[in-house]
């Protein structure tokens, strides 16, 4: 007997910001969060393949949001 299980995962990477940004929301200066999310095809639970990637970055306190591109989360 066979069993297929199968489904998606994100793995998240995520690391600081070189320079402190200040937060429009909460009015706060800080280093902010940059973080890599990967969508992956999983295969009985195991990633497999990576169909989609999003970079975003976010304040600390407030967990204010903003979508950024590949450079600047390489760029830090």
């Amino acid at each position: 007997m066979f069993f297929f299980v199968g489904g998606t995962q994100m793995i998240p990477e995520q690391k600081y910001s070189r320079e402190a940004q200040y937060c429009d929301r909460c009015h706060h200066t800080k280093h902010w969060i940059l973080e890599k999310q990967r969508h992956w095809i999983a295969l009985f639970f195991i990633p497999v393949i990576p169909y989609s990637t999003k970079y975003i970055a976010y304040c600390p306190i407030c967990r204010n949001t903003y979508i950024i591109t590949k450079e600047m989360y390489d760029k830090g």
